[in-house]
Formats: structure tokens, sequence, C-alpha cells
């Protein structure tokens, strides 16, 4: 008999053309769409479950890449790549209900002590486990792991204490990489949550010193990212060669190695490697050298459980494939454990080739944070030092000296005057970009000069309808021109009746007239800014941030009173404040009556999109110590807009003739 998770997977399969969007080469499926397209009543959970399960991927020969918004929610959007040709995975029939993640070994069951008295090995097993499938088992961006997926991973019952003492322990910490910052639920529950953040400074647990690792060495006609596949790499003899390690967490039918591993961690790697066009090949267990198109079978194996002997044997079989790849290289680059690469470091040395391990010595939750910055960047991989989060004001896209140490802030990088402008900028979009700003520039002769909202209050002179645009210190236009580049578009009254004025809408993103704090619920902007600020480095991120719509709400939630959330608030909420205070902004005054399809929507639609670098083709890229580089949203980083909405839509130039009518009949 067909489970509700299957009925969905099947109503999207059969329904995909018609609820998937194609954006930039990707397919998007928003949960909403498909729970409205199925009638459904509070199933929005087994919706997004659906969509982000191995056996949709399978079924619809698609591959899941990314997801968009909170975790479940109909306004959550998942994002993936289609699986053509040798990529396919097979679909097999299977019995209803994913499987669960890989269990480890000897691990008790039933009644057992409480977590005063819990059994070292049993607690061993768990943190291992939770360290093993930490990117599976994550569910937000500041990493919150809920103990029913703990377990049901181990398929354990009446063990909540137990996994709740491992969940909150120092040494699942210090193991992970993490820092515990809260917990969400009550003390012993299945919904029990516990929200981590990653370390790496003063605060972290003690790591094993790390030597400054040199920068990779300059590599002529390196292929840009997605310029040949990986048979292509294997055959050629590029001056660098990457090693890639197994992952637990795999399809549950044969695939191309590439395709098989389906954890964060492979699928970021994956990604870097693909970036650099490097020639590349994974280290597996069970296969020893795999070259990323070769179609193998899943498998339960690791050398994390191997004896020595066993590891230098597997080691042996490894290199005799290896070195029939190694004409012309110069350097081997590991995303790999020790355990992966120890006896084939001294091996490649011995060779006289350069083994770089940029992540050696970081824990899982580092390299997370490591590889999701370095996904943020397009520079080339040896040009700047990963570390394991960003700190201070970013780090300047130039050959470093040396690798920051732990703990230390980076100086704030000059403020550059100017910046090459995207390769393949489409001539008509730059066109209408120029545009755009000379139609800024009229906008500000209009209205006396740019304001900032450190300055601002009600009494002045505000239209009651319009459209603001935001201007950043050290965001400066490249291609279409000089001056400062707009960093968000937006507006208000977007839907009809709605009394929203403009000014309302600027001092929700103000914050208080004396800049002591704000709302960041209350507003997106303020919201996007604020965790940038703290990924920076700047400020600790409050486990209550972004969550919940109230600060009523966000307290019963996290079991805290107002009081306390609002207090562990105040001092991100300050410096949000500042920042946005400080940024300079024009208006124009559309006024239109209330509604989606007013001329502020059009108008904001337009510009979101005419600006947005997330469509191939916009004139002006982010600078590389732009604050927006620290989101945790996709877009955001991608756009170089504080804007999440209509980044990757087509845009419409007819808003600029909307806005010139606009500006001349202005009074």
């Amino acid at each position: 008999m067909a489970t509700q998770a299957d009925r969905i997977r099947r109503f999207v399969i059969e329904n995909l053309d018609s609820l998937a969007t194609e954006r930039d080469g990707r397919l998007c499926i928003r949960a909403g769409d498909v729970v409205r397209g199925m009638g459904l009543v509070n199933q929005t959970p087994s919706v997004c479950s659906a969509l982000e399960s191995v056996k949709f991927q399978q079924g619809a020969a698609l591959e899941w890449v990314d997801r968009i918004g909170p975790r479940r929610s109909t306004t959550t959007v998942f994002v993936y790549e289609q699986v053509a040709g040798e990529d396919l995975p097979p679909v097999t029939p299977k019995t209803p209900g994913p499987a669960p993640p890989p269990r480890p070994p000897a691990l008790s069951r039933g009644d057992g002590p409480s977590s005063e008295h819990t059994d070292s090995h049993q607690a061993d097993a768990i943190r291992r486990f939770v360290i093993e499938n930490l990117d599976s088992l994550a569910t937000r961006g500041r990493l919150s792991i809920r103990v029913a997926d703990v377990e049901r991973g181990l398929g354990l019952s009446n063990r909540l204490p137990d996994i709740g003492s491992v969940l909150g322990g120092r040494k699942l910490q210090e193991e992970a990489g993490l820092r515990l910052v809260g917990r969400t639920g009550p003390t012993q529950s299945p919904t029990t949550e516990f929200l981590y953040e990653p370390v790496a400074g003063e605060d972290s647990p003690p790591a094993a010193p790390k030597t400054p690792v040199p920068s990779l060495p300059p590599q002529p006609a390196t292929r840009p990212c997605g310029a040949a596949s990986s048979s292509e790499h294997s055959e050629s003899h590029g001056p660098v060669l990457c090693l890639v390690s197994c992952v637990s967490r795999k399809r549950l039918s044969p695939a191309p190695a590439k395709a098989l591993y389906i954890s964060d961690w492979f699928i970021k790697s994956r990604q870097v490697v693909k970036m650099e066009g490097w020639r590349w090949f994974i280290l597996s267990a069970k296969y020893g050298l795999v070259d990323p198109d070769r179609q193998i079978e899943p498998y339960e194996k690791t050398l994390n459980n191997m004896s020595t002997v066993e590891r230098r044997s597997w080691s042996s079989e490894v290199w005799k494939a290896l070195e029939r790849h190694l004409d012309g290289v110069r350097t081997v680059v590991f995303l790999a454990g020790q355990k992966y690469r120890e006896d084939l470091e001294w091996r490649l040395r011995g060779r006289g080739i350069e083994v770089r391990v940029p992540m050696e010595g970081l824990r899982i939750g580092e390299q997370l944070a490591c590889l999701n910055r370095r996904l943020m960047r397009s520079t080339p991989y040896g040009a700047e030092k990963l570390d394991p989060r960003p700190r201070g004001g970013g780090v300047e896209v130039q050959a470093q000296p040396e690798a920051p140490r732990i703990g230390e802030r980076r100086a704030r990088p000059r403020r550059q005057s100017t910046r090459p402008a995207t390769p393949g900028t489409d001539p008509r979009r730059l066109a209408d970009t120029v545009r755009f700003y000379e139609l800024l520039g009229r906008i500000e002769q209009r209205v006396g000069g740019r304001r900032r909202l450190a300055d601002c209050d009600g009494s002045m002179d505000w239209p009651e309808r319009g459209v603001y645009f935001f201007f950043e210190e050290g965001e400066e236009r490249s291609g279409s021109g000089t001056g400062d580049r707009v960093v968000r578009v937006g507006t208000h009254a977007l839907k009809s009746g709605s009394k929203a004025t403009l000014w309302g809408r600027l001092s929700q993103h103000r914050g208080t007239a004396d800049g002591s704090g704000g709302n960041h619920r209350g507003s997106i902007f303020r919201l996007l800014v604020g965790v940038s600020l703290a990924h920076r480095g700047d400020c600790p991120l409050p486990p209550s941030w972004g969550v919940c719509s109230d600060l009523g709400a966000a307290a019963r939630r996290l079991d805290l009173t107002p009081e306390v959330v609002k207090d562990g608030e105040a001092e991100l909420e300050c410096r949000v404040s500042a920042v946005i205070g400080a940024m300079p902004f024009l208006w124009l005054s559309v006024p239109d009556a209330p509604g989606r399809e007013s001329a502020r929507g059009r108008i904001e639609r337009g510009a979101i999109a005419l600006l947005s670098n997330a469509v191939p083709g916009a004139a002006d890229p982010p600078s590389a110590h732009w604050l927006g580089a620290y989101s945790d949203r996709s877009l955001v980083r991608a756009s170089g807009l504080w804007n999440n909405n209509h980044v990757e839509d087509v845009y419409d130039p007819a808003f600029l003739d909307e806005m010139e009518a606009l500006i001349e009949v202005w009074n």
C-alpha cells in the first residue's frame, strides 16, 4: 500500500513540468505549489521530506543541490540539477520509506541506564554517528540537530536521555568543532533540538596547531567552472590533481561515483573541484582510487574501522593506480582525512610533488563553513587561504603570505576604486544598467541629494508611497561606469488595501530612532545584514535570531522569557542599525494604489532583476569584501544584493520607461 510520501513523490514526478521552474540551468520546486496542487492540509513537513529524499531524486532523475528558505515551509524552494546520460542512477523498486543512515556497530538497544550513567561505549557510538552524519542531520545554517533524527537514524528506542546527554556534551563539541548555543523544546523529548555554531577562535575547544599552508603555484590555462567533464580531466595532464575522500551518506542504488555520495560535505567539495577545473579522483574505502564517472555500487565501509595493516594495504593499491596519473602533476590537493592520505603523502613528496591539505586539522563543522566560504568566491583556489569561517572585514582577493591563525582577525581591506566587470556582460543589459544609474542621478538632483537612515525621521518630506534604492560604502560600479553600486531595492504596500507608507517601511529598516536597537523580525533587510555580520565575526549570532515572526513566539519555542531573548539579540540589533543607518539611499515617489501589480512592484522587480549577478550578464559584480558575501542565503551571495526575491528573474526594460515618466511628473 502506497504511503503518503509515495503519493507526494508520484504527484511531483507526474507533474514535474508544471511544478518546476528553470533557473540558471537548474530546476526549482516550491513546497507550497505541491501542497496546493494536492490539496493537502498540515502536510508541509511531509512534502519537504519527500522533495529532499533520495527516493524522489532517483525517480525524477534529479540531484538535490540546495534548499532556499526555511527548513519546513510552503515558501521553501528545493533546487535540483538534472541527471542525464551516464549520471542517471538506475531506479530500482524499494520498500516504502527511506533507508536509515548507516548505523555504527555494536550499539545496544532497549531500556538502559539514565543519561547520568550512560555506557561509555554507547555514548561513543552515538557521538561517532552524529559526527559522521552531521551534514545530513543538521537542519539550519546555524546547525540544529533534532533528537528524533538521531534516534531514527540509529534505530534506537528508549534512549532519549542518552542521546540528549551526548548532544549536549562537551566531547561532541570538541570532536565536531561546534559550540552549543541553545536548546529548544523539553529536556528529554524526540522534538528537542540542540543549536550549534561552528567555532574557530579563542572560544573554540583546543585544536592541534597547524602550520601555514603555502599558496598553490600559478596555474596556467586553468579550466573555468564546468568547462570539462571528469573523464576529460582524468586524461589530461594538468599541474594540479585533487583527491577527495568518500563519505558514509550514499544513494541507495548504483550510480557514477561523483553522484553516489550525497552528503553536503562531498557535494560542496565536488563543487569546489569543479570550480577550479582540476582533475580529480575519489578515495573509496572499498574501490580504492575511483574515477568520478565510474559506475559503482553502494557500500558500507570506511578506513576509520580498518587496522593499520589493512590501511597500508589499501594505500598500496591506491598508489599503484595513482602513479599512472601523475605525469605532469606538480601539486596534489587532499580533501580527505588523515587515514585516507597518511601513506600517500610521503610517496608523493618522494616524487617531488607538492602536497596541500587546505583543511588539515579542521573539524567537520569548520570544514563545512570553510567550503561554504570558498564557494562564495570566484578567485583561483590558491589565491587565498581557506580558514574556518569569515572574520574581520573579509579576505582581500590576493595571495596571502601565510595562513591566518585560529582567532586572528584580518585587517579590513582598503576600499577598491575599480574592479573588472563580469566577463560576458550582455551589451543590452549594460546599456539598460547605465540608463538606470542616469535616472538615479536625476532622482538625486530632484530630492537634493542622498540621505542616510541614521539622520532621518518621520517629520521629513516623504512621499506616501515609493521605491527606495540603497548604496553601500565600498561597493562601486565597474562595468557600467563609476560611482556607488545599488545593493538593495525595495518598496512596500504590495497587498491590496495595505496602509503601509514609504517612511514606515524605511523606519523598520532603520530600527529605533537613537540607533540602540531594532526588530529584525519586521525587516528582512535587518535579518540578512545581522546574519552576515555574525558570520563575518563582528558579533555572535544569537540562537534566537530569525526564529519565528514575533518575539513572544520565539521565546516560547526556545523555552525562554521574551526579556532574555531580547537581551540576547540587543548587541546584534544595535550593530545592524549602525550598518544600515550609514548606508546612503534614494527614493522615487510613486503615487499609486496598493497592490502587487502596482508600478512600484514593477519597478522593484525590474531593478532587482537588472542589477542581480545571479543571472549571467550583469555589469557590476560585488567587491571581494562585500558584507553580503557572508550571508547564509545563496541568492544574496550570488546576486550581490540584499534581496532574496526576483534576483533570478528576467527583467523587463519597460520599468525604466516607467521610472523616467514618474521622474518627469514628480512635483
